[in-house]
C-alpha cells in the first residue's frame, strides 16, 4: 500500500469511529492511525497523557522514542503532543496510542500522574482496542463491496452468547429502526396494541405511522406496570424492560404471565437498558413463539454511533421481520458496524467492567440524593428518575443548566416535575450532585 493509500485509510476509519468517540481526541485518532500504518510497535515505553497543561509530561514524551499513551479520553489533543509524536517517528521511534471509555477508572488526576511518573502508569486499556482493531482490519479497499446483508458473523456471535440458532436473530440499524420494523411485520390494524402510559415515546409514533389501533395503559402511582392490565387477550403488547424514563423493572415472572395470556399476539420486550440490573427475558423465547425481545449496543456496548439494534425470538417471528427489512433495506448494517459489533459481542471482560463501573456508581448516587431530600426510583438501568417535593422539575433543570449540567425533563403532566439523571463518571456525578447541593440551599 503506498503512502497516499494508508493515509486514506486511515482518514476514513478516523472519520468512521468518530461517531463512536467524543470529538475532543478526534485529532489523536487520526494521529495514531496515520503514525501506526508506518510504524509497528516494539518496546513500549508506558506514559500517561492526562491533559494540556502537563509540562512535565510533555519533556518525558519529548525524550521517549517508544511511546504509548493510555486513556487520553476527555482531554484535549494539543498541537504540541501532536507534534511530539510526530517528532518521535522522525527519530526513529514508535507510537502506540490506545483509547479507553470516556470516563473509565483510568482518568486519573493530572496532578497525581505528573507525581508519579510516566513509567509507573500500568493500566490496560487493551479490550477497547480490540474492537478499534476490528474496525481497522474492514477499513480497506473491502470497503468498496457491500456488507453482508445477513449480518452472519454478528448473528453467529449473538447467538452464541444468549444460546440461541443464528436464525433466531435479527440485525438491524439500531434499536429504534428494528422496533419499527417489527411493529410493521407483528401487529394489524383493527387489533388494538397496548404499551404503558409513560413510556418510550416512539411507541405511539410507530402505530400512528403504520395506522395501527393502540391503547396507553396508565402506570401505577409509584410507576410500576399494572400487570393485570396486560392480561386480557390484545393485538399486541410492547413493553420497555426496564421502563424508560423511570427506570423500574418488570419480573422476569410478570413477563411470562404477558406473554402466555396473549397466545395470538406478538409480545414486544424492548431491552435497551436490561443489561443494567433487569432480569431478560430471552431465556423465554424458547418457550414462547409469539415472544420477541428487542435489543442495542448503544447502551451497555458503549457503541452508539455504530447503530447497532438486534432482535432474538422464534425463527417465525424473525422470518417476518426479515420479510419486511429486504423489503425496505437489504444491508441495514454496514462492514464496520458488523465488525464492531461482532468484537463488542465477544469482548465480555470489558462489556462486565464497563456496566458493573456504571452500576456502582449508580447505587452511590442513589443515596446521596436520597440524602438531600430526593424521591429517586429504584432503577435498573443507567439513569435515575428523580423529583424534589419542594421543587420543580423546572427550575431544578434549570439549576443544573445553568452549572453545566444537562438532565431531560418530560413536560407530561405526570412527570414534569421529575429528572431524568444519566449515570456518567463518578467525577461527573459528584459534579451534579454538589450543583444539586447548591441549588437547595439557593446558593
Amino acid at each position: 500500500m503506498d503512502d497516499g493509500m494508508q493515509w486514506l485509510a486511515g482518514t476514513i476509519l478516523s472519520a468512521v469511529i468518530s461517531s463512536v468517540i467524543t470529538v475532543g481526541f478526534l485529532s489523536a485518532l487520526v494521529t495514531r492511525l496515520q503514525i501506526r500504518i508506518d510504524h509497528r510497535n516494539n518496546g513500549i515505553k508506558r506514559v500517561y497523557a492526562p491533559g494540556e497543561h502537563s509540562r512535565a509530561l510533555k519533556k518525558q514524551l519529548a525524550e521517549a522514542r517508544a511511546i504509548q499513551l493510555l486513556a487520553l479520553s476527555g482531554y484535549g489533543f494539543t498541537h504540541a503532543y501532536r507534534r511530539i509524536l510526530t517528532d518521535c517517528v522522525a527519530r526513529g521511534g514508535t507510537v502506540e496510542y490506545l483509547l479507553a471509555q470516556p470516563g473509565t477508572a483510568y482518568m486519573k488526576d493530572a496532578a497525581e500522574i505528573e507525581g508519579r511518573g510516566a513509567d509507573s502508569i500500568s493500566e490496560e486499556v487493551g479490550e477497547t482496542l480490540k474492537l478499534l482493531e476490528a474496525i481497522r482490519r474492514e477499513a480497506d479497499q473491502r470497503l468498496r463491496l457491500y456488507p453482508d446483508p445477513e449480518s452472519a458473523a454478528l448473528r453467529g456471535a449473538l447467538a452464541e452468547h444468549y444460546g440461541v440458532e443464528p436464525e433466531q436473530v435479527f440485525c438491524g440499524n439500531g434499536s429504534d429502526e428494528v422496533l419499527g420494523l417489527c411493529f410493521y411485520a407483528l401487529f394489524s390494524p383493527g387489533r388494538k396494541v397496548v404499551f404503558p402510559d409513560i413510556t418510550y415515546s416512539f411507541y405511539p409514533v410507530y402505530t400512528e405511522l403504520f395506522g395501527l389501533d393502540y391503547e396507553e395503559i396508565p402506570l401505577n402511582e409509584d410507576f410500576t406496570l399494572p400487570v393485570e392490565r396486560f392480561l386480557r387477550g390484545n393485538g399486541g403488547a410492547v413493553i420497555c424492560n426496564p421502563n424508560a424514563p423511570t427506570g423500574r423493572a418488570l419480573p422476569l415472572s410478570d413477563i411470562r404471565r404477558i406473554v402466555e395470556a396473549n397466545p395470538a399476539a406478538a409480545v414486544l420486550v424492548d431491552e435497551a437498558y436490561a443489561d443494567f440490573g433487569a432480569q431478560s427475558a430471552v431465556e423465554l423465547i424458547d418457550q414462547y413463539p409469539n415472544l420477541l425481545v428487542v435489543r442495542t449496543m448503544s447502551k451497555s456496548r458503549s457503541l452508539a454511533g455504530m447503530r447497532i439494534g438486534y432482535a432474538l425470538g422464534s425463527q417465525d417471528l424473525i422470518a417476518g421481520v426479515n420479510c419486511v427489512k429486504n423489503s425496505f433495506n437489504s444491508y441495514p448494517l454496514d462492514r464496520l458496524a458488523q465488525a464492531a459489533g461482532e468484537a463488542a459481542v465477544r469482548d465480555t471482560a470489558y462489556f462486565e467492567e464497563t456496566r458493573g463501573k456504571i452500576m456502582a456508581t449508580r447505587t452511590w448516587v442513589t443515596h446521596r440524593l436520597r440524602e438531600m431530600g430526593f424521591q429517586v426510583h429504584d432503577s435498573s438501568s443507567n439513569f435515575l428518575f428523580i423529583a424534589h417535593p419542594d421543587h420543580s422539575g423546572r427550575v431544578l433543570q434549570q439549576g443544573l443548566r445553568d452549572r453545566g449540567v444537562l438532565v431531560r425533563r418530560f413536560e407530561r403532566p405526570r412527570i414534569q416535575d421529575h429528572l431524568r439523571v444519566s449515570i456518567g463518571t463518578d467525577e461527573e456525578m459528584e459534579a451534579m450532585c454538589r450543583a444539586m447541593e447548591e441549588i437547595l440551599k439557593g446558593q
